[in-house]
């Protein structure tokens, strides 16, 4: 290492230095990067350059190897998360509640039984990835949701599947919130939407998946060996994602601090250049209490949570019901998951072309808005229109699936990259997984003793997408309230008050710390 680089790690900070797999995680605010935030977008641009030089780092180059190393395995990892919980619609029309003895109602209880656990433990999961390697816990999580997955094709009756489902809620519950929490460690604002787009669009590909899959078994597999379709689909299922598990462990990214893929210099410099943008991350300092709590009054954590409720309600019911919804467009057998699968690729390319267009116009919330209303405008043609006008609702399933998986995404990215440091990160990450799961759960019961006609989901659907719009719309107001008093002389004299620590865990409260609109 040379002298410039030796001399610019040993500034002077004021708390723990925490090293991991040789590299140094500074956990105080120095001299140098205190006030960094203060600076305008060019001088920023300046330091990363002079950083660049220091650590001999050709910045342009890096980001593509970040994108190797990081993008991929999150996307398998989204994949399969999404992957298996798209299951349910074809699991319960391929005969599991004749073969188990189970009532409608006893189906729907199962699978809230993997709910209750997934949506109780996402919150605390984010915590315990400070004490645990992200790529240990989340490898180990998906291995087991496999075994688990792959298990209850062999239960025998509604108890031993109900037991199972729980397993499996405790055991994935964590993963899912992980990907963005590290993700948002990794890129600076105008680097993450697309980012965050293209994870997100695979579940969009997983239930493109889900339907081969469903069509494979139909076609292939159906009675082979005794066993019924959704046995067939529950060993496909748990024995692909036990296979990926293997995988992840040598794929999946820490964060920056403990990165695996990346030499000293690499990871000093991403280190550095992120605290330039968006401050100090506090990697080394133990959340407590009253961080976590003060944390939660926050309408800038609570908020986007509720926009992920009513949005993820949306997505849920299209992805969990989406055989009975093509049965309700009069589309019948293999012709039935053919044509289901068009709606997701359409999703999938609308939810990466959207992320190009926020990035293009420089905003969040009028791309979420527009995409909110084209979901909308799904859920009317697809409950409104007469028994015989398939086409109409056959469209709506299209505006539905487009607006609702590109909209979540925004509001993910626009929420974590608006707050600093990694308890409010962590927070804000793991309620809006956790309040998206709440919306899962509804939308699974919302289903349940309803006609193949399912128009009543699509009523309800309608007003969880406009709970979403306006609390995107209170969530711009409050950001954009919080720029201008942030501006004002009372802030910064009560900001200088805070503690150094109290700076760190508190990043985006910073005078100059702008919010994105």
């Amino acid at each position: 290492m040379s002298g410039a680089q030796k001399e610019l790690l040993e500034e002077p900070y004021h708390l723990n230095k925490n090293k991991i797999d040789n590299v140094v995680s500074f956990a105080g605010i120095d001299s140098d990067l205190a006030d960094i935030p203060q600076y305008s977008k060019e001088t920023k641009d300046l330091k990363i350059k002079e950083l660049a030089s220091i650590y001999n780092v050709d910045e342009k180059k890096l980001l593509r190897k970040i994108d190797l190393c990081v993008i991929p395995p999150f996307c398998l990892l989204y994949f399969l998360a999404y992957f298996n919980r798209s299951s349910f619609g074809f699991i319960q029309m391929a005969g599991i509640e004749e073969d188990l003895h189970m009532s409608n109602l006893s189906l729907y209880a199962s699978y809230s039984a993997f709910f209750a656990p997934y949506i109780f433990f996402q919150f605390f999961a984010n915590i315990l990835m400070k004490s645990v390697r992200p790529h240990f816990w989340i490898s180990i999580s998906v291995l087991l949701y496999g075994v688990d997955t792959l298990a209850s094709a062999f239960s025998k009756n509604y108890a031993a599947y109900t037991g199972l489902h729980f397993l499996h809620g405790i055991v994935q519950a964590g993963s899912e919130t992980a990907i963005f929490y590290i993700l948002a460690h990794y890129y600076t604002t105008k680097e993450s939407q697309k980012r965050f787009s293209a994870i997100y669009s695979v579940s969009c590909l997983a239930g493109i998946c889900s339907n081969l899959i469903a069509y494979g078994v139909n076609k292939n597999l159906n009675g082979d060996n005794g066993w019924m379709n959704w046995k067939w689909a529950l060993i496909v299922y748990g024995s692909l994602t036990m296979f990926s598990a293997v995988v992840l462990f040598f794929i999946l990214p820490d964060f920056p601090e403990g990165a695996r893929f990346f030499d000293d210099d690499e990871t000093f410099f991403l280190i550095k250049k992120l605290e330039i943008y968006n401050g100090k991350s506090g990697y080394g300092l133990d959340f407590q209490v009253k961080d976590v709590t003060s944390s939660l009054s926050d309408p800038l954590i609570w908020l986007p949570a509720i926009s992920s409720l009513g949005i993820s309600y949306a997505t849920y019911v299209y992805a969990f019901h989406e055989p009975q919804i093509m049965s309700a467009v009069d589309f019948n057998g293999t012709k039935n998951i053919s044509y289901g699968s068009y709606p997701w690729v359409v999703a999938f390319i609308w939810c990466n072309l959207s992320a190009h267009i926020s990035d293009f116009i420089g905003k969040k919330y009028p791309v979420i808005l527009g995409n909110l209303l084209i979901a909308m405008v799904g859920s009317i043609l697809i409950f409104a229109p007469s028994d015989s006008e398939s086409a109409t609702r056959y469209a709506g399933c299209f505006l539905v699936a487009l607006g609702g998986y590109a909209a979540l995404p925004m509001i993910l990215c626009w929420s974590t990259l608006n707050v600093g440091g990694h308890v409010r990160k962590s927070m804000v990450t793991s309620l809006q997984i956790s309040f998206g799961s709440i919306g899962g759960l509804i939308a699974l019961f919302t289903f349940y003793n309803q006609e193949s006609k399912a128009r009543v989901p699509f009523y309800v659907s309608l007003g969880f997408q406009a709970l979403t719009a306006a609390s995107a719309t209170a969530y711009l107001v409050t950001c954009t309230r919080q720029n201008q008093i942030k501006r004002t002389s009372q802030y910064k004299e009560k900001y200088e008050d805070f503690t150094e620590r109290d700076a760190i865990i508190l990043g985006d409260k910073h005078p100059n710390f702008d919010y994105l609109t």
